[in-house]
């Protein structure tokens, strides 16, 4: 599907799928790390990122994520 057809659900959705396909169990990453990496804008990876800490599918440390080790 065409992202511009998308709506805003599908759009992050499809963003937060893109962005769990980049981040690693083993490595910190920086929103900008996972912005480079995955072609997305960084605002939409914190979006990913934020949902993403508050249902405990990352863990942050300084500025940078990764999943957590019972993941």
């Amino acid at each position: 599907m065409n992202r511009e057809n998308m709506t805003t659900n599908e759009l992050f959705r499809d963003d937060f799928a893109t962005i769990d396909g980049f981040m690693s169990f083993f490595r910190y990453k920086t929103v900008r790390e996972l912005s480079q990496e995955s072609g997305l804008e960084s605002r939409q990876v914190s979006k990913v990122i934020k949902k993403m800490l508050k249902d405990g599918d990352a863990i942050k440390r300084g500025r940078a994520y990764k999943y957590p080790n019972g993941r």
